[in-house]
């Protein structure tokens, strides 16, 4: 209930040619809102792939090649991969 309240009150702050822009935006990149959106922002647990060089669309494209591990990779015992090697 509380985390509707919360989206309601972010979509109350964008018009609605701002939301038609994003999702145009959104669909030219092949992505969802939210994933276009995440995209454009640097994720604090991420890594930021403009300062890397890469454009939305390239990270799009590898993000679309890699989805079948996707499944894979984040089981539990995957998690040993985000260990840090100097441990």
């Amino acid at each position: 209930m509380k985390e509707n309240r919360l989206v309601n009150v972010i979509f109350d702050q964008i018009e609605a040619d701002t939301a038609e822009t994003i999702a145009s935006e959104a669909q030219a990149h092949g992505l969802s809102v939210d994933e276009y959106l995440k995209s454009l922002l640097a994720r604090p647990n991420g890594v930021d792939l403009r300062r890397r060089g890469m454009e939305e669309v390239h990270a799009a494209d590898v993000r679309d090649r890699l989805v079948t591990f996707a499944e894979d990779w984040n089981r539990p015992e995957a998690d040993i991969y985000d260990e840090d090697p100097a441990r």
